[in-house]
């Protein structure tokens, strides 16, 4: 699991911005580090704004790889809105017929970071659909950033 949840860090986002560029897509690259970029802000300043602390069953092999998590608030997860934004900005890119085949392999994405951060007692379920939200949320608004390509902008 704790593979699984560095899928939502920004290193992933930034890997996943290298990747693109690699591959010649530099629009898609563009969305994906906006989205990525927007989730970390609006993530950081929720939790500012709710003060909510992390769960108390943190176990202690956690607490042991990652202290600093005592001091970090819990609403909303970052790496569900990390993962959530980069997933949602690469199927919003993609065209229709494609974006039917890719829509369960990058759903699966957010599904499996949120769930991670759960298992791992670092978030409660309501942090992790609050990350989500971000991440869908930043990656929406880095999609009308850059213009719509389509014209069913949600899935």
């Amino acid at each position: 699991m704790a593979l699984i949840t560095m899928l939502g860090t920004w290193q992933f986002a930034v890997l996943a911005v290298v990747g693109c560029l690699v591959a010649g897509r530099k629009a898609l690259a563009w969305r994906i580090g906006l989205a990525a970029l927007l989730a970390g802000l609006l993530s950081v300043s929720l939790k500012i704004a709710v003060n909510r602390p992390r769960p108390l069953g943190l176990l202690p092999d956690t607490i042991t790889r990652w202290p600093d998590l005592l001091q970090d608030q819990g609403f909303p997860s970052g790496h569900s809105a990390t993962a959530a934004a980069v997933a949602v900005a690469i199927l919003l890119c993609l065209p229709a017929a494609r974006r039917r085949t890719w829509f369960w392999l990058l759903a699966m994405l957010p599904l499996a970071v949120g769930l991670s951060r759960i298992y791992l007692g670092v978030h409660l379920p309501l942090d992790v659909l609050g990350g989500w939200a971000v991440g869908w949320l930043a990656a929406g608004i880095a999609q009308l950033a850059f213009g719509c390509q389509s014209k069913r902008f949600w899935l």
